[in-house]
């Protein structure tokens, strides 16, 4: 874990993040905290790493019904958290889509799918929607499915970051 909350709200975020996105995901998190939402960021160093621990350990446990279960890392990490989970990347969706079994709550997947054109690091980063701006709204928007937030807070942050709810999606490249 690399930034914990100090907040005691009930509402509660995760942000797992890959590589350079980890400045993103602590700059989503302090646009969290500023809202009340009690947030963590995680620093995953391998979607890939953390996929073949869970499925070793879940092999395992299938040959060895008598003996006492193994946890992955992951599932050690995360087994007294609750909350949402958003997790991003430089990389495609689908490599931490890959987890999705093993999040204890609701989880959004943000990565770079298709191909981009850009002039700088953060309008590729835009275009792909997962900037800070994108990485708060999706747990901000996750929490408001749960009942825990508001959509008037969910519309609110959008007109707040000048995000355009009517944006080519950039996976129907």
């Amino acid at each position: 874990k690399h930034h914990e909350s100090t907040s005691t709200t009930a509402e509660k975020s995760h942000l797992l993040a890959a590589g350079p996105t980890i400045v993103l995901a602590l700059k989503a998190a302090e646009m969290l905290e500023e809202l009340g939402i009690s947030t963590d960021v995680w620093s995953v160093t391998s979607f890939n790493e953390l996929y073949r621990d869970a499925l070793s350990c879940e092999r395992w446990n299938r040959l060895h019904p008598l003996d006492d279960e193994k946890k992955s890392f992951l599932g050690s990490s995360l087994e007294n958290e609750t909350g949402v989970f958003v997790a991003v990347s430089d990389y495609m969706k689908t490599l931490s889509a890959k987890l999705t079994k093993w999040i204890p709550g609701e989880y959004v997947v943000l990565g770079t799918d298709g191909y981009g054109v850009s002039e700088s690091r953060q309008e590729l980063r835009d275009y792909y929607e997962i900037s800070a701006e994108y990485i708060a709204l999706s747990a901000l928007d996750a929490l408001a499915r749960q009942g825990q937030r508001s959509r008037e807070d969910v519309v609110a942050f959008i007109a707040e970051h000048q995000i355009s709810p009517d944006k080519f999606n950039p996976a129907d490249l």
